[in-house]
């Protein structure tokens, strides 16, 4: 219990301490469409974790804990377009970033074996699997999905445990899309230009 206490206060001190122009009554209702917003997707994925950890009752902070691609609702076990890649890898990396903060035990199963090393780069990680360990254990799963309105994606976060298959915390809230990607009339988006109606 005490570390769930300590769990949620951190989450809470990481939300507080991304800046917001919205007032704090208004800034966490996920039954209320929220209007566009200038805060990163980063600050709203610190929301979601906070009141997902907040239910995490059973969780725990010893055993490991691995982060997976969120996916949209429609086309899970499929092929993602662009966009919708774009917007499940910075989910993933903002929950990773938010557990390993929050004091979980953050498996990295797209961990290399060794680097390879490139003349401009040097490559950690990885998503081909001849180049990741064959053995891979977790005990918990954090992963979730989205599925976008007019100008917000809804997003559901859930931790699963392993062995049972239970969902043991869980949380859904409005992300804008212009978290994302900037709300302009044309816009550059994976090298297509796309108009919205003037």
């Amino acid at each position: 219990m005490r570390y769930l206490i300590s769990l949620s206060v951190l989450i809470l001190s990481l939300g507080c301490s991304i800046t917001s122009d919205k007032d704090e009554t208004t800034s966490n209702r996920p039954t209320n469409k929220p209007e566009l917003s200038n805060n990163t997707i980063h600050f709203h994925v610190a929301q979601l974790a906070k009141q997902m950890f907040d239910t995490a009752l059973f969780i725990d902070t010893n055993k490991s804990i691995s982060v997976g691609t969120f996916l949209p609702t429609k086309s899970l076990g499929t092929g993602l377009v662009s966009s919708e890649s774009l917007l499940g890898h910075q989910l993933q990396e903002s929950f990773i970033t938010l557990a390993a903060q929050a004091g979980l035990k953050v498996l990295e199963y797209k961990s290399m074996n060794q680097i390879m090393l490139k003349d401009e780069k040097d490559i950690m990680l990885s998503r081909t699997v001849s180049n990741l360990s064959q053995k891979f254990d977790t005990d918990y799963y954090l992963t979730g999905t989205f599925i976008k309105e007019e100008s917000n994606y809804i997003v559901n976060a859930r931790i699963i445990n392993v062995n049972s298959k239970a969902v043991i915390a869980a949380a859904t809230d409005f992300i804008p899309v212009n978290s994302m990607w900037s709300d302009s009339k044309v816009m550059i988006k994976n090298q297509h230009i796309y108009r919205k109606g003037y």
